[in-house]
This record gives structure tokens, sequence and C-alpha cells, in this order.
């Protein structure tokens, strides 16, 4: 076994289950000393004496409860090291103007106010000691390729995002290193609100099927994650999104309705795609129904290398082209 938190002390907040919990016993396992943080007192108690770390009851949104928490973290440590904000909430995918106010407040109270709250109490006690610190903030791909239907959500985690990298900038030069970790839609409690139909096994598996890896993100996935951004060999490095992706990667481009993954997903297989690197052109999404619509297509590694090849070949044809979609007037690269 690998300690490669040995000595360091972390607060990962939303510790007692889904990632929050994947990520408590990570960084355990590799040495750290952990508090997790929860609304749930039983759930949250019990995974501590699983974990064999500290739980503190708190809500992410009041600064008093993250006062609290530092002050556990000197009393029984004598230092902090690492904060992962890992609490986060979401409301049911539905229409926009479906979505209430409780529901918009939800979302950025509990995934942006967090944040504001954390860094308020926190960082004075990184600067006033002249200490390293690491922040992880778990965001979403739908921060950065949003997903219909949960507008204010992905707002939220577009929030995230940016609002750490502007840290990192920020305090860098006090050696305090802020990252995020988007995952795609993962297997927690949680996933139930994204799929955008009754919550049934047929659903979940055609929506696991939008993933060219062909399962969800998992705890341990998004932990491994955070752990080597908690690492000292990850200390070079702030500022960054890392995307666990699972090769889920599409991009519209002057659209006027979004290419959802699973329409993206249909017009690239049969074959699943392995990985994603890099735009390679524009190519006609007529397959898809969309009418006005540019997808980009990336540059992608197939089980069958004959389909990346022709999906290669066909970005190319229409870069040569110089055509131009209009509404209803998709180029034929058949």
């Amino acid at each position: 076994m690998t300690t490669r938190l040995q000595g360091k002390t972390a607060i990962v907040t939303g510790g007692a289950s889904g990632f929050g919990k994947g990520i408590a016993a990570k960084f355990a396992a590799e040495g750290a000393n952990v508090i997790i943080t929860d609304l749930s007192e039983d759930q949250g108690q019990a995974v501590a004496s699983e974990l064999n770390c500290l739980f503190s009851r708190a809500d992410v949104t009041k600064s008093e409860d993250w006062q609290r928490v530092l002050e556990l973290a000197l009393d029984k440590f004598k230092q902090l090291d690492i904060v992962v904000n890992n609490a986060g909430a979401a409301y049911p995918n539905k229409p926009t103007e479906d979505v209430t106010e409780a529901d918009f407040d939800l979302v950025m109270n509990v995934n942006v106010k967090s944040l504001y709250r954390s860094t308020n109490v926190l960082l004075p006690y990184f600067l006033n000691e002249k200490r390293p610190g690491c922040f992880i903030q778990i965001a979403s791909t739908a921060g950065s390729r949003p997903r219909p239907k949960l507008t204010w959500y992905n707002a939220s985690k577009a929030a995230v995002i940016n609002a750490t990298k502007t840290m990192a900038v920020e305090y860098g030069p006090n050696q305090i290193r802020f990252n995020s970790v988007s995952p795609v839609v993962g297997s927690t409690g949680m996933t139930h609100l994204f799929i955008g139909k009754p919550d049934t096994e047929e659903n979940r598996k055609g929506f696991v099927s939008t993933i060219p890896l062909g399962r969800p993100s998992t705890p341990g996935d998004i932990a491994n994650a955070c752990c080597y951004l908690a690492s000292d060999e990850a200390n070079f490095i702030t500022g960054v999104d890392l995307e666990t992706l699972m090769g889920a990667v599409f991009h519209a481009q002057r659209s006027e309705s979004s290419l959802s993954p699973q329409n993206a997903t249909t017009f690239l297989l049969p074959s699943p795609v392995i990985s994603v690197q890099q735009v390679l052109g524009i190519i006609s999404c007529s397959e898809v129904e969309t009418p006005g619509l540019l997808a980009g297509i990336m540059s992608c590694s197939f089980r069958d290398s004959g389909i990346g090849g022709l999906i290669y070949q066909k970005a190319q044809q229409y870069q040569h082209q110089g055509a131009c979609c209009e509404k209803g007037k998709q180029s034929n690269l058949s």
C-alpha cells in the first residue's frame, strides 16, 4: 500500500456517501488524517467508524460550521493541508421554465455558496500560517458541456470551475493550489436526477450506454483523481479542471438546439469510442435529425479502426468542401 498523503490532514465534505465516501476512503488508505462532514449524523458516524476517520456534522452553506470543522482539524491534528469541496446538490431534470426558486436556491447555495463559505473561513488559516494548501472542488462535466433541462445546475457547476481557476491564479504566489474534478454521470445516489425519464433499470442502462466506456464513473474513479491532485506529485498543478469523461466528449458548434450525448453517440457508433483527444474538423449532423446544427468531430480511437478512419475522412472532406450548413440544409457526406 502506498502512502502518498502520509502526514497530511484533509477535510472532505459530503463524505458519508457517494463520491465523498470514496474520496475519504482513498485518502485514509494513503495515510491522510481525514475529517468527513455531512448533514446525516447517523450515516456520517457510521462511515467515520468504518474508515477510522473523524466526523463532524456540518452544513456547508454556514460559516460557523466551517469554523467548527477547522477547529476540529487543528485540535486533533494541529494542521490542515487539503480541502475537498465534494458536497453538492441537484434538482430533477426538467424544462427550465418549470424550475422553482427553491430548485435554484438549492443548487446555488450547496454548489456555489459552499465554496464561498469554505474559502472565507479556511483561506485565512493558510495565509496567516504561510502554509501551502490544496483545495479540490468536485464540479461536473455539466459545467463545461451543459445538459438540456438542467440549466441552473449546469450554471452552478460552471461557477465552481471558473471560481476555482480564478483562485488558482490569485493564490498561486501563496503556494495554495486550487483544482476541480469534473465527473461524467456517476453511480451515486444522485444519478436518478439526471436521467430525465422514469428511474427504471432500462432507462439507466440507456443513459449509461451514452458513455463510450460503457459504465458510469464510480467513487473510486473520482477518488483516484483527487488523490493525485492532493499529492506532492501534483505540486505544480493548479487551475486545472480534471474531466473524468470516460471518452464522452462531444462539442456543438453553431447550434439552435443542443446536440445531446445520446444523439452524438448514436451518430458515432456502431463501434464504441475508447478515447477522445482533439478536434479534427466539422461534420454535418443530418444523421442526428437536428437542422442547423454542426458538430465538432473529435480524433478518436475505436475498437474497429475502420470506423475511426471513416470519421476522419468525412471530417476532412467537409473541411475541404468549405461548406456551411444552413437551417434545414446539411451537406451529404454519405
